[in-house]
């Protein structure tokens, strides 16, 4: 199903050098407290990868590594990461 895609990266790593990828992550947290936020929604999108800018097929590659994100509340919501001070915990749900 997806071998045209897997073909047209492999072709384009061996012409250009460049290699990527892309994750999504999308959290929704609920919590029955009275205290207000109790809910959260949020994402985060991910381009990453790696350009073998000089010396490809050789010991030696010169290479720039990098990664974007794009990380956003949902639907007017708060962070899950603002969630937590809220409801009285201090650790890190998750990524977002």
């Amino acid at each position: 199903m997806f071998q045209r895609y897997y073909n047209w990266k492999k072709d384009l790593e061996a012409r250009t050098g460049l290699s990527f990828g892309v994750d999504n992550h999308t959290q929704f947290l609920n919590s029955d407290s009275t205290r207000t936020p109790s809910n959260a929604a949020s994402n985060v999108t991910r381009l990453y990868g790696t350009w073998s800018a000089f010396g490809r097929g050789t010991p030696d590659t010169g290479a720039l590594v990098f990664k974007f994100e794009y990380r956003t509340a949902i639907a007017g919501r708060i962070s899950t990461q603002a969630l937590g001070p809220t409801l009285g915990y201090a650790g890190l749900f998750s990524s977002t």
